[in-house]
Formats: structure tokens, sequence, C-alpha cells
């Protein structure tokens, strides 16, 4: 017998927390509580709003990004997932990228997060569609 893991078309409308394994520990954490998802060095790390940092079981960020409300979450590029709730303000470059200025104490780097000229429409499109809300 032969199992076969489906990647979900849709997104769950109605998850309000992410599950996950850090060390020893198994954690539940509200969504609303995640600030942001970093791939770093292979790793998945999540923080949350309390500047918490997990280093999680997941092998790459698709595997997470799937489960999170789009309203909330964008993924901005391949090393980030950032909650909208910490995004302090966005600037375009001359060569028409973004970046993006975190709230204090949110910024793993205390450097804006780049995005790319190629997700750059899509950062701007969901600004436009879920700051209304």
């Amino acid at each position: 017998m032969s199992l076969h893991y489906q990647i979900p078309t849709s997104r769950p409308a109605n998850k309000t927390y992410i599950y996950f394994k850090s060390g020893s520990k198994h954690i539940t954490l509200h969504l609303e509580d995640l600030a942001y998802i970093q791939s770093k060095g292979g790793l998945v790390i999540l923080m949350d709003m309390d500047l918490n940092s997990y280093t999680t079981q997941f092998s790459s960020m698709n595997e997470i990004d799937f489960n999170l409300h789009e309203s909330l979450f964008l993924r901005v590029n391949r090393q980030y997932i950032i909650n909208r709730s910490i995004i302090k303000s966005v600037h375009e470059t001359k060569n028409r990228k973004l970046l993006l200025y975190l709230d204090k104490g949110f910024s793993p780097t205390a450097m804006p997060i780049l995005v790319s000229r190629h997700k750059r429409k899509d950062v701007i499109k969901w600004f436009a569609v879920y700051s209304k809300k």
C-alpha cells in the first residue's frame, strides 16, 4: 500500500492556532500571537509577539505557509512570512523593490526586510485588500 501526501487546494478559513514541536516541547500558539516566521540555515524559526523564539520541527516554509490566514500573514520572500500587524511602514527603492520596516523589537536583523520586484505586486495587492478590513 502506498501513501501519498495530497497538498490541500485551499487555505483553512477557521484555524486560529498553530501546533508545533520545538525541541522536546509541544507548543500551541494562537495565530494572532505569531509575529513572523523565518527560514534560517535550514531551520524554521517562529517569533511570537512577546519576542520568544521557537526553533521548530518544520523542514520548510512551505510546510507552514499554507496553514496561515492570508488576511494576517504574507510570505514576503524566501526567508520570511510576516504578520501584517507588526509592519510599521513600507518603502519603495529606486529599483522597484520594497523595504518592510517592522515595529520596534521585531526586526530580526535590525534592518528592513527586502521584498523583491517579483513579490512586490503581491505585497502591494495584499496591503490594498487587507488594510481596509
